[in-house]
């Protein structure tokens, strides 16, 4: 009785394990530029419900867009 996986289904679950790791590659790009997450596309500075950088946000008034920082 042979207890090992065909070479197909190691092969697919190595890609699987590629694929993966550029998707959580890209998602951590996307935070990287855009570090704040809000609940609405109106909010104000110091509103966010997470927060990835330790920068403070300008306390000018208007809309935020994340180029200001």
């Amino acid at each position: 009785m042979e207890a090992d996986f065909p070479f197909w289904l190691r092969a697919l679950h190595l890609f699987n394990f590629v694929l993966l790791g550029i998707l959580i590659r890209s998602g951590w790009e996307i935070l990287a530029s855009l570090p704040r997450l809000w609940w609405r596309n109106d909010s104000k500075p110091g509103t966010e419900w997470l927060r990835f950088t330790r920068r403070k946000l300008p306390k000018e008034e208007g809309v935020y867009t994340s180029l200001m920082e």
